[in-house]
């Protein structure tokens, strides 16, 4: 977006971003106020874990949609139940757990795998880029952006993750630009 006032200069060259991707893409990354997510980490720690789940989420993402193998992307989140909260650009909403086995879970990885990626073979995608936008605490804002085989993005999520002091992922809520996604779909069917 452009500046009320003053400009942007990189490499002295005045420069106008869409979204904090492009930034990224052009080297520019942000360094965040709240540092907590992990406590025990240095500022320079902190800043790495945090783009590292960034980058983590849309290439896992991407590799679980190609190859069908979402070992990577759960590798991410608590063993235990994970707590999901998905919305959509019509404000309908759905909770739900997804974890190994039935047992206090909506849904199991296996479940959400199939869901997710039946979702994007029906949506020609192609891969997810992540960035971080900010820490909040244990909590940490994602953008997500999803790119069709013609390299046009056509979906974009911001998400508020969770985590737990060993950096795993509790929960996250996830609001996206479209209609209703497989996932939720097949969350409201399953009446969770």
């Amino acid at each position: 977006t452009i500046p009320d006032e003053g400009e942007i200069l990189l490499d002295g060259q005045p420069i106008h971003f869409k979204s904090p991707m492009d930034a990224r893409h052009a080297g520019i990354e942000c360094c965040y106020q709240d540092l907590a997510v992990a406590p025990a980490m240095t500022i320079t720690e902190n800043h790495k874990f945090a783009q590292s789940i960034a980058e983590n989420w849309g290439q896992f993402l991407t590799q679980a949609s190609k190859d069908g193998d979402i070992t990577a992307f759960k590798g991410m989140f608590v063993s235990g139940p994970v707590d999901v909260v998905l919305q959509n650009e019509d404000g309908q909403e759905v909770k739900f757990f997804i974890g190994d086995t039935e047992e206090n879970c909506d849904m199991t990885w296996d479940e959400f795998a199939q869901t997710a990626l039946r979702d994007l073979q029906m949506q020609d995608y192609d891969r997810s880029e992540s960035t971080c936008l900010g820490v909040l605490g244990k909590r940490m804002i994602l953008e997500l952006l999803r790119y069709n085989k013609n390299g046009e993005v056509y979906l974009t999520a911001t998400s508020l993750v969770e985590f737990n002091d060993e950096g795993k992922i509790l929960g996250y809520e996830a609001f996206s630009d479209v209609g209703v996604s497989g996932v939720v779909e097949a969350v409201q069917e399953a009446d969770f």
